[in-house]
């Protein structure tokens, strides 16, 4: 792959990032289902952490 098809690729993958984020902004103020923010943040990190783990550690291997 060129230089120009990696920085296209990290572009893409960064750009997906602004796609995400707002959207947890959303889940971590719907008091339905968090009662504070305090415990939303606590809770997604955990969440997103499990998730990276499996696919960036687990996932290779299966």
């Amino acid at each position: 792959m060129s230089v120009q098809g990696v920085m296209a690729v990290a572009q893409w993958i960064g750009q997906w990032a602004w796609v995400i984020a707002p959207w947890f902004w959303v889940i971590m103020s719907n008091s339905r289902w968090y009662p504070t923010a305090d415990v939303a943040v606590r809770e997604l990190a955990i969440w997103s952490e499990l998730y990276l783990q499996f696919v960036l550690w687990y996932q290779p291997y299966l």
